[in-house]
């Protein structure tokens, strides 16, 4: 089954462009075999560009977001916070988005694992997954 991450940015975490995050993701991943990472239009409609990361048929597409929508996502988010993290979480208005596809034969859990990885050493982000509105 196919799932999503949130990297939510917070106040001290760096400033991040697309470029600067591919190029961050291709020194991260590129001792796995097989990979291959293109800026690519995005698939959905959207006038927004992402980054594909693909091994073989198997691919995490990674998004950019920042601005309204996505502050008052995090406002909702905030609720299933702890109250140590909820204050921070409430105003993010920049967040990277990871979209993971089927891996029903488990060939890429450790892909996905180590997106996880990427995500928690960028200072000051905290890692969501909103299919079990639960913090990682």
């Amino acid at each position: 089954m196919a799932f999503e991450l949130y990297g939510m940015l917070g106040d001290k975490a760096p400033d991040i462009t697309l470029d600067s995050m591919a190029s961050d993701l291709r020194r991260f991943f590129s001792r796995t075999e097989g990979f291959h990472l293109e800026l690519e239009d995005d698939p959905f409609g959207a006038p927004a560009r992402n980054v594909l990361l693909s091994w073989g048929g198997w691919w995490m597409r990674v998004f950019y977001e920042s601005g309204p929508d996505v502050a008052a996502e995090s406002a909702a988010i905030a609720v299933f916070a702890d109250a140590a993290v909820k204050e921070n979480v409430a105003h993010i208005d920049r967040r990277i988005r990871v979209l993971v596809a089927d891996d029903e034969d488990r060939e890429h859990t450790n892909h996905a694992i180590f997106m996880m990885d990427f995500l928690r050493e960028i200072s000051d982000a905290t890692i969501f997954d909103p299919q079990q509105q639960a913090f990682l």
